[in-house]
């Protein structure tokens, strides 16, 4: 999602949708009732819409037993292995170097 910087003018970009005459119709009644432009409410809804399908995406969701293991191993994870010990002192030797 793009940050906008203040006191930045805005970059605004068209965005068209067809439909027909009775969609239009409803549309444009909720954004009466609302007291918004057709614009801001088509804008309003789809943003809504979007975050909440991108959030749905991104969340990972577990049940009982999935939940439970996930917790366990956080809270007492395994301790590291001879090997990935080694590869922290490779790097730490790395980004040392000059």
């Amino acid at each position: 999602m793009a940050v906008r910087t203040p006191g930045k003018p805005r970059r605004v970009q068209r965005l068209e949708l067809r439909c027909d005459i009775e969609q239009k119709e409803i549309v444009q009644r909720a954004a009466d009732l609302r007291g918004e432009s057709l614009t801001a409410f088509v804008m309003s809804s789809v943003r809504r819409a979007a975050e909440e399908v991108i959030r749905e995406h991104d969340v990972i969701q577990l049940a009982g037993e999935d939940a439970r293991a996930l917790a366990i191993a956080l809270l007492s994870p395994p301790p590291p292995s001879p090997r990935f010990l080694r590869a922290i002192e490779d790097y730490n030797e790395l980004m040392s170097s000059p």
